[in-house]
């Protein structure tokens, strides 16, 4: 952030795309910061890193099973993960919270959804399925290779984290001024 500070004109990031998670990331490290950090927006992850690794960009955002096979081949430098502790991918890498950044904190998810109306015994079925096939070895084992560490819950539970991270992302976006169309 020093870095940042004393180099506005280059002061800025590198998302996975436009109104993903990592831009968010980035709003909310320049509002805690308190410094001014333009974010530009690639169509993935892979594009956004050829151009970190490239030097176009100063520093990207991105998810850990994206990074992981460049930082453990010293191709670059993590300087913090998002988690409530440190990843257990990247335990050498500080937390957000670590760095001084108390309110980034966040756990990544990966969720299914199904049609609102669907019955509530189907829901249960898939449900336990679903709980079932995230611990399978081969299932974990392929999480795991991608940054990932598979879990389970329950619909309600589930529910509850999607009302959670709408009611906490809101007014972030918001903030920010992003819409849909840009």
């Amino acid at each position: 952030m020093d870095w940042a500070k004393a180099n506005p004109k280059q002061a800025f990031y590198a998302t996975t795309s436009a109104g993903g998670t990592p831009h968010f990331v980035g709003v909310m490290l320049a509002r805690d910061s308190g410094v001014e950090l333009s974010p530009v927006h690639y169509k993935g992850g892979v594009p956004a890193l050829q151009d970190l690794l490239g030097g176009q960009v100063p520093v990207s955002i991105n998810p850990v099973g994206e990074i992981l096979p460049y930082a453990r081949s010293g191709k670059l430098r993590v300087l913090a993960t998002t988690g409530a502790q440190r990843s257990r991918f990247l335990p050498e890498v500080p937390t957000m919270a670590e760095s001084g950044y108390r309110d980034i904190v966040l756990a990544p998810w990966l969720g299914f959804l199904a049609p609102a109306r669907i019955p509530a015994e189907t829901l249960s079925r898939l449900a336990v399925a679903i709980g079932e096939a995230t611990q399978a070895p081969d299932v974990a084992q392929s999480f795991e290779k991608f940054g990932n560490e598979p879990a389970s819950g329950s619909p309600a539970s589930f529910a509850a984290t999607l009302k959670a991270d709408l009611e906490r992302w809101a007014p972030i976006v918001k903030a920010s001024g992003f819409t849909a169309e840009d």
